[in-house]
């Protein structure tokens, strides 16, 4: 379990192909404090076993099935990828609750520049439309955002200048792919209601008793 809260922003080195399993190596300076063969990390919002590490990186591997489901596949040499170490249950929840499995690779749609902040608009599928919530929390390549706008293709997302400073969302571009994670307690409940159910109705709150 992570927070959304990106403790580093750290840089593809390598990437080994193994038979059907592959590795990444991303150099590190401070991530590595805690951290111990086994672990999870959150890279790019993808919870990621650690192989290996040292002082100047670290390696971690990932499946074909994950390459297919998020943005690991197109990792190159250079990328910027957000890490974030798993969360302890003594620490502060600064972000939302975000357990690394990533919903959907989205598409950057738009990006607006103003005076203190980026807007960037990502699209999304129409079918997880009850998902997302105006106000609500979103994970965005690992990063815990507030949705700002919300209509039934897209939603809109502010980047304030320490994001913009402290995650890879400031290289942004139109077209590009980003790992979406809904918030996992908006997908409870909706497992719960079930699609094919009636809606919140005065005649099902009062069969409920309220």
């Amino acid at each position: 379990m992570f927070t959304g809260i990106i403790q580093e922003k750290g840089r593809v080195e390598r990437v080994d192909v193994a038979g059907h399993r592959r590795y990444i190596t991303i150099s590190c300076k401070t991530l590595q404090k805690d951290l111990f063969d086994g672990a999870s990390v959150a890279c790019d919002g993808i919870c990621l076993t650690v192989i290996s590490f040292n002082e100047k990186e670290l390696k971690v591997e990932f499946m074909e099935e994950t390459a297919k489901k998020t943005t690991v596949g197109n990792w190159r040499k250079g990328d910027e990828i957000n890490l974030e170490r798993a969360l302890r249950m003594d620490s502060f929840l600064d972000g939302h609750l975000v357990q690394g499995h990533v919903d959907l690779v989205a598409e950057v749609l738009r990006v607006t520049k103003e005076k203190n902040s980026i807007l960037i608009t990502i699209g999304y599928e129409v079918k997880d439309r009850d998902l997302l919530v105006p106000k609500g929390s979103i994970a965005v390549n690992g990063v815990s955002l507030t949705i700002a706008e919300l209509d039934h293709r897209s939603f809109m997302v502010s980047l304030v200048g320490f994001t913009l400073e402290n995650t890879n969302l400031a290289n942004l571009k139109v077209r590009d792919k980003v790992n979406l994670e809904y918030d996992v307690i908006g997908k409870y409940v909706a497992r719960m209601i079930g699609k094919n159910k009636p809606g919140l109705t005065e005649d099902y709150l009062r069969e409920k008793g309220f």
